[in-house]
């Protein structure tokens, strides 16, 4: 998170001229649609250079986090704890660093709202990487659970802990996202990820064939029946949890 500064010698261990570019950082000259435009206005003056500083200096700032994480851990198993302890490692958002022409996380693409999530689980297995979607709501239920603690009823969240713990188990491979300030609301599924926008101007991304984001889908004709499916799924989500939304969503039309 900004501001980008941090102590040395973390500020300056990653040299600017080492830090790569993303590909979709071109769209700040030409963004995707008029919406993304007036965000990135805001960053018409990020050149190559600077946005490769300050890269440089969000390195050095996950270095040192990887580093006091490290502490805590050594400090647990000192005392003899870290195997009777559930450690998880999360954000509450990601960071564009120069995706899109961005930086920051308000916006709708796959990097702000991809977060790490790492668990420690005691007598749990040990270097799983688990493919399933959940999302931000999940983490308070799946994390009670797995410590023995009963949640509240009123909770929107499922618990996330059943797919770690059960060799078979019915899960919903969605992942709902909004932005009431930008007036979005998406879905994301093991293959597509499908944006609606209050402004009409929608985005469609391929997951599996375009993970940086690239392609807009939405108007290709091969890709309808993938809008109108998760267009439904999004609409059905809204409309049962009368979302604030909900009021401009209900008013689209599905053909």
């Amino acid at each position: 998170h900004q501001p980008w500064e941090v102590r040395e010698p973390f500020n300056s261990r990653y040299s600017p001229d080492q830090m790569t570019v993303p590909e979709s950082f071109s769209q700040r000259i030409d963004p995707q649609t008029s919406w993304h435009a007036d965000i990135v206005e805001t960053h018409k003056n990020l050149s190559q250079q600077k946005l490769q500083k300050i890269k440089s200096m969000y390195s050095g700032s996950v270095n040192l986090i990887d580093l006091n994480a490290g502490k805590i851990i050594d400090e647990l198993k000192h005392l003899d704890l870290y195997d009777k302890t559930l450690v998880v490692f999360t954000s509450d958002h990601g960071e564009y660093m120069g995706e899109h022409g961005m930086l920051y996380k308000n916006n709708f693409y796959e990097t702000a709202y991809r977060l790490p999530f790492i668990l420690h689980i005691p007598d749990g297995e040990k270097g799983v990487v688990n493919p399933h979607l959940f999302s931000m709501v999940d983490f308070m239920p799946g994390i009670l659970n797995l410590l023995g603690v009963e949640p509240n009823e009123a909770i929107q969240g499922r618990n996330f802990s059943s797919i770690l713990t059960e060799e078979s188990v019915e899960w919903k491979e969605e992942a709902q996202v909004h932005h009431a300030l930008h007036k979005g609301a998406g879905i994301f599924t093991p293959d597509y990820y499908l944006l609606l926008h209050e402004s009409g101007e929608h985005l469609l991304f391929n997951r599996v064939h375009d993970p940086k984001e690239l392609y807009n889908l939405y108007d290709d004709p091969d890709f309808q029946y993938i809008v109108k499916e998760l267009t439904v799924r999004i609409l059905d989500h809204h409309k049962s949890l009368d979302t604030p939304e909900w009021k401009w969503l209900g008013q689209l039309a599905i053909d």
